[in-house]
């Protein structure tokens, strides 16, 4: 494994009565034993590192991890709707890098813009749903930064609401792997991350053909998730997840210099979670552990 990537690796073991926890780390960062220590107390876990390097790297799926949650929320809380139809501002239009080609009052409904960033990563898709939940861009980025503090996440900082490479925009694996852990609560999302091709602007001049730049949902049994990002600093990333006997396993892998090598070491790391790790039930919920009489 090339040293200069960094992997954040995270097993949840899930059963109908039972859930537990257990995770590996692979990130080198400043005062991490501590960092680790504190995590292990507050979720009841083991965190294992392995050998990295602190390296810092902004991109694409960083802010999409964010940004998915926020806008899910929103969902969930009624104030999106699925069929609300957005207007596209000039601001979002004009984004560059990857986008579904938005036009200036472009009108078009939640349901395909989410669908256009979980599946294309589309920056214009993205500045369209910040504008609508915060008003402006640099608004929403601020929320992600508040919330980003509130996680505990000291290794992520954001300039922007779609990964472009910026000063001072960044992230670690460790972060993104928590960013990804809070997401997967959201069932909601895989039905748009296991999507692998679809269009949009259907019945229009104007069809455009979204694929899933995360190729793992079509090659890996039981991946469902959830982005890839990739950057001139960053280079190729993808923070992966999968499912596999009723086991969720989350990968950050970040650094590698094309995509091929990127989905071969998160397919190694996620191989490495399965064939190294099994669910196992201590006690089922309403199960009686042991009795004894008590005298009154």
């Amino acid at each position: 494994m090339n040293l200069q990537q960094l992997e954040y690796f995270k097993i949840i073991a899930e059963t109908k009565n039972f859930t537990t926890a257990s995770e590996i780390l692979s990130v080198t960062q400043p005062a991490l034993s501590k960092a680790i220590s504190k995590l292990e107390e507050e979720l009841d876990v083991k965190l294992f590192q392995r050998e990295g390097r602190n390296i810092k790297i902004t991109e694409f799926g960083d802010v999409f991890l964010k940004y998915a949650k926020g806008a899910l929320s929103e969902v969930e809380k009624g104030k999106l709707k699925w069929n609300d139809t957005l207007v596209t501002s000039e601001h979002a239009a004009s984004m560059g890098g990857s986008q579904i080609f938005l036009q200036p009052n472009e009108k078009m409904s939640v349901k395909d813009l989410f669908k256009a960033v979980a599946i294309g990563s589309a920056n214009d898709a993205t500045v369209v749903f910040a504008e609508r939940i915060a008003g402006t861009e640099d608004k929403f980025v601020k929320m992600m930064n508040e919330k980003a503090k509130s996680l505990g996440l000291k290794d992520t900082n954001f300039k922007n609401a779609v990964g472009l490479d910026t000063a001072n925009h960044y992230s670690s694996a460790y972060d993104m792997a928590f960013m990804a852990r809070e997401l997967v609560k959201h069932e909601k999302i895989f039905e748009f991350t296991t999507i692998y091709e679809d269009y949009l602007r259907q019945n229009t001049d104007n069809k455009f053909w979204l694929v899933n730049t995360n190729k793992l949902v079509k090659t890996y049994e039981g991946a469902d998730g959830l982005k890839t990002g990739y950057t001139k600093e960053a280079g190729y990333c993808l923070t992966a997840t999968a499912k596999k006997d009723n086991m969720r396993l989350i990968s950050t892998i970040m650094g590698s210099s094309d995509s091929k090598t990127r989905n071969s070491n998160t397919s190694t790391l996620l191989d490495y979670g399965y064939n190294s790790y099994e669910m196992q039930v201590e006690v089922e919920k309403g199960k009686t552990v042991s009795s004894k009489r008590i005298l009154k």
